[in-house]
Formats: structure tokens, sequence, C-alpha cells
């Protein structure tokens, strides 16, 4: 389950790259409109997000964690906070081919990513403490 719950990671990772690629390319010809982040718009900033959590399932040891909260911590904030525009009736995010905000999809990856990772943590910490299914107690 734990490299299950870490490939998970990887491909939900470059799924979300895959994703916002072609609006960041855009970006960059002026085809395609981002919200600005101080001088970054904000799809740089998603796809680096991204880039960091797929990257965190390549990583053994502690940094493994490190960085993937310091890709999904922004992640999660600028999904939401895109996501909660767009309900609202605010247009703050380029739509995909069907009509519907990308932030509805990066937020619904970002809550999928954040499942993967603590669903390998509780496995890491399971097999670490002997405690695999296939373990036997001794009574």
């Amino acid at each position: 389950m734990y490299i299950t719950a870490r490939l998970a990671i990887l491909v939900l990772g470059v799924i979300g790259m895959w994703g916002v690629a072609p609006v960041a390319v855009d970006q960059l010809t002026g085809a395609a409109r981002c919200p600005q982040l101080g001088p970054f718009p904000a799809c740089y900033v998603v796809f680096l997000c991204y880039g960091l959590t797929a990257s965190s399932a390549l990583i053994a040891g502690k940094q493994k964690s490190w960085l993937f909260f310091a890709g999904i911590i922004p992640l999660l904030i600028l999904a939401s906070f895109g996501s909660g525009m767009e309900v609202f009736g605010y247009s703050a995010c380029p739509v995909s081919t069907g009509n519907v905000p990308m932030c509805f999809y990066a937020l619904a990856l970002a809550l999928s990513l954040v499942a993967a990772f603590f669903t390998m943590r509780a496995c890491s910490r399971r097999e670490s403490s002997g405690l695999t299914p296939n373990s036997q107690q001794k009574v």
C-alpha cells in the first residue's frame, strides 16, 4: 500500500503538471489569462507546486515530507481561493475545454494528493512498527 500511495503522488503530480502546462505556455505567448501573484502568473506557481509534490515521491527520508508540503500548501491555498472566487461569481481561473474553471480540477487533485500522502505516511508508520497485515502478533 505504501508503494501504491507513493506512486499515486507521483502520477497525480504529473497529471497536474500536464494539465497546467498548456495554460502556462499560453500565458507565455499571451493567449491565456492567469491571475498574477506579485510578479508571477499563478499558472507558473501551480506548475511548480505540482512539480514539487511529484518529485517528493521520488525522494526518500524526511526531505520527502518537506518537499511535499512546500508544494501542496501553496497549491491548496491557490486552488481553494480560486475555486471560492469562481463559486461566488468572480472569474478568477482559466477554463478548460468543457468550460469548467481549472481551479476546480486543481482543488480536486490537491485534495487527492493530500489523501495519498497521509495514506503513505500511515502505511510507513504501520510498517515501521511491525504491524503489517502479514505479521503475526505473539500472544
